[in-house]
């Protein structure tokens, strides 16, 4: 905003400066245009910090705060490639490492993670599905048959959990089981609970 107030100050005086001259009729064309184009300068500026200051104010501070974010979670990752380099067994490790490559769009590297999670946890099915999750973001939104495989694998130990459901119906749909997973899906959506994660994924899907 300092800088903002410092350019606009800056072309009011030159503005002042081209101004004087032309009180006169006989003022050349060219400093006609260089007094034009200043007119235009300050308009430009003004509308930039009319919009920073009215019209998306949360923008500067949204953006600043996502780049702490990403530097905090560059540092997380940093320290826990560390720990399970020396402790290859720390489950708590690898979570957090799947989850802030995840966080990071590093979806390889996540899947990567959380496979190791799985064997250290003989099978948790929540971190089989954040396994599961990390393979099909690492295939562009695509339910391989091995994330398939893992999500059968949870449903077999957590029978309603919602994740696991709906990625198996949107291998359906990928699969060219259009009809029976539209039906599915009507009805696995109207047995979510309003503040359910997967609800809101949904939706925020179909907004797309």
């Amino acid at each position: 905003m300092t800088l903002y107030c410092v350019f606009a100050a800056l072309l009011l005086v030159s503005l002042a400066f081209l101004l004087a001259p032309l009180r006169h009729g006989d003022a050349p064309k060219r400093q006609r245009l260089y007094f034009a184009a200043a007119v235009g300068g300050v308009f430009f500026i003004g509308g930039f910090g009319m919009y920073e200051m009215f019209g998306a104010p949360g923008i500067i501070p949204l953006l600043a705060a996502r780049q702490a974010e990403m530097a905090r979670l560059k540092e997380d990752i940093v320290s826990n490639s560390q720990r399970v380099k020396t402790d290859p067994k720390n489950l708590a490790a690898w979570v957090k490492l799947g989850e802030d490559f995840m966080e990071t769009g590093q979806f390889d590297a996540a899947a990567n993670a959380f496979r190791q999670a799985v064997v250290l946890a003989r099978g948790n099915p929540n971190i089989i599905v954040a396994y599961a999750r990390a393979q099909i973001e690492a295939a562009g939104g695509k339910v391989t048959a091995s994330a398939k495989k893992s999500l059968e694998m949870a449903l077999l130990q957590q029978p309603k959990n919602e994740m696991a459901r709906y990625y198996l119906i949107v291998w359906q749909l990928q699969n060219g089981q259009t009809a029976q997973a539209m039906q599915a899906m009507k009805k696995f959506y109207a047995s979510l609970p309003k503040d359910s994660p997967v609800k809101t994924m949904i939706d925020a899907e179909i907004g797309k």
